[in-house]
Order: C-alpha cells, then sequence, then structure tokens
C-alpha cells in the first residue's frame, strides 16, 4: 500500500481511538500495529488477518488483536471480528503478598523515594502506573479544600486522586496512613528545585531500589502490581465495606460519584474513616 495512503488509514483510526476516549498511550500502541498492518500489504481478509497475528508471540498477538479488531470496526468489517477474538488469559496463578513480607520489604528499602512510592503504592490500593503519574496537586497532606479530579469534592488529610489516565482506568479516592514517611520525602524533594511535576519522577532507580530490598529480605521478587492484590487481600480481612472499597480502587468513579451526590448521604470523610478502621500502615 502506498505510503500516504497507509498514514491517511492511521490519521482516520487515530482519531476513532480518540472519539472513543482512548489514552495517548493506548492509543500509539493500537496505531503501531495497524500500521504494521497496512505496510504488510495483506489484504483485509480473514486469510491476511490471520497470518498477521500469527507473527506475534503471545502477549503482543493479544495487543494485535485488539488493534486489529478496532480498525476493523472502524471499517464496517464486522464479518471479520468472530474470526478474529481475543486469545484466551491462561490460568495464572497470582502472588500476593503478605503483611509481614511487604513490611519487611519497605523497611529494607534505603532509598526514600523508593520507600515512599512503595508505602504510597501499598497503603492507597492504586495501581503502580497510577502512583507514578501522581502529581503534586494529587496528593493532600494538610487537610487543604481543592477539587477532586473533575468531581467538584473535597480532598482531605491523607487523601490520594490521581487524575485519570483514560475513561477506563481511573481511581476515584483512595487514602494512606505513613504520613510522616511521605512527607519526608516531599521536603526532601523541594531542595532540588529542577524536580520535575511528577513526584516520583526516576522508574527506574525506584524498581531498582525494590528488587533489591526484596531480593535480600525475601530470596525472591513479585511485580509491585501484587501491591494492589495485597490491598484487597488485607481491607477485605479487616471487614471494609467492599462498597467502599470499589470507591477507593475506581472501578466505576462515575456510578459512584452519581450515587454519592444523588442517593447516599456519603461523603469523602464516611470514606476515609472506614480506611481508617482498617489500620493498614506500612511505615512505623
Amino acid at each position: 500500500m502506498d505510503e500516504k495512503i497507509v498514514e491517511r488509514e492511521v490519521e482516520l483510526f487515530r482519531n476513532y481511538l480518540e472519539v472513543l476516549g482512548r489514552s495517548p498511550r493506548t492509543i500509539n500502541d493500537r496505531v503501531m500495529y495497524v500500521r504494521r498492518f497496512l505496510r504488510s500489504g495483506l489484504p483485509l481478509n480473514s486469510e491476511g488477518v490471520i497470518y498477521f497475528v500469527s507473527m506475534f508471540k503471545r502477549d503482543a498477538r493479544i495487543h494485535a488483536v485488539k488493534s486489529l479488531r478496532l480498525y476493523l470496526k472502524l471499517k464496517g468489517r464486522r464479518d471479520l471480528l468472530e474470526i478474529l477474538k481475543t486469545p484466551p488469559q491462561p490460568n495464572r496463578v497470582t502472588y500476593c503478598p503478605t503483611l509481614e513480607e511487604v513490611k519487611v520489604v519497605a523497611d529494607a528499602i534505603e532509598d526514600l523515594q523508593a520507600k515512599a512510592y512503595f508505602v504510597l503504592t501499598a497503603e492507597s490500593g492504586l495501581r503502580p502506573g497510577e502512583v507514578f503519574n501522581l502529581k503534586i496537586g494529587d496528593l493532600d497532606l494538610d487537610w487543604r479544600i481543592s477539587e477532586l479530579n473533575s468531581y467538584g469534592l473535597d480532598v482531605e488529610d491523607r487523601a490520594v486522586a490521581p487524575t485519570p489516565s483514560s475513561n477506563i482506568k481511573r481511581s476515584f479516592c483512595s487514602f494512606f496512613s505513613s504520613k510522616n514517611l511521605i512527607r519526608d520525602y516531599l521536603e526532601e524533594r523541594k531542595v532540588n528545585p529542577k524536580m520535575p511535576e511528577k513526584i516520583f519522577s526516576n522508574r527506574k532507580n525506584i524498581r531498582k531500589q525494590i528488587y533489591m530490598a526484596m531480593r535480600k529480605e525475601l530470596g525472591k521478587t513479585f511485580e509491585t502490581y501484587a501491591l494492589r492484590r495485597f490491598f484487597v487481600t488485607e481491607m477485605l480481612r479487616r471487614d471494609v465495606n467492599p462498597l467502599f472499597l470499589d470507591m477507593m480502587q475506581g472501578r466505576k468513579p462515575k456510578a459512584f460519584r452519581i450515587m454519592l451526590g444523588h442517593y447516599q448521604k456519603l461523603t469523602l470523610r464516611d470514606l476515609r474513616s472506614e480506611y481508617d478502621k482498617a489500620n493498614l500502615r506500612i511505615a512505623e
């Protein structure tokens, strides 16, 4: 296919994804696969799309299928959707660290930025990527009043409210317990006036420091996403209301916002009170 035609199709596809509300990262990923397909010269039929996705290994194949399915919908080729389904996920045994393991690792992390990141991720239940994307305005340490994302609700002490990265993955509001540790890190951070807007800027070093502590204390490592599973497990063990837990982890924030505003007399104070009753504290 002529390169000008390819880029025209790609631009059309990009605009389509923007209308769907996909995040910039997702859009770039989907566009990459569609561009590769168009440049391959394969026909837009069952043989062409099946051959294309067969070129990739499992994880990449899943992304290739999702990308092509969106492109097929855009082109009105729903007749091909039935033969191009997302491969089923394997039954993986997911690891969930214990409270003792999380505390031991947190205590062993020497770098203050990495320790603050690890503890905040474990205590808030947010996705690791959401914590990496936090900006100063997303954290509240001092009972100040400000807008929570675009919901117009008051943020309270020890609250964390990440800006939504997409219409699918977003968090409503969560909290954390280790206020002194987070404050110490933010004070240290102020020493360097050239620090970027994001609170945790050095992802590579943060991960390195965390995994070093894991190997030292546990003799193994686990993915930081396991801290999200840890948060859910610990909160349920401590009899936290599952409804509030969903609100903290942001599974359906719009629905919860409507419920907060119209159907129940719930406030962020109620949400934080439920969090505090669990008394989940990683850093002493």
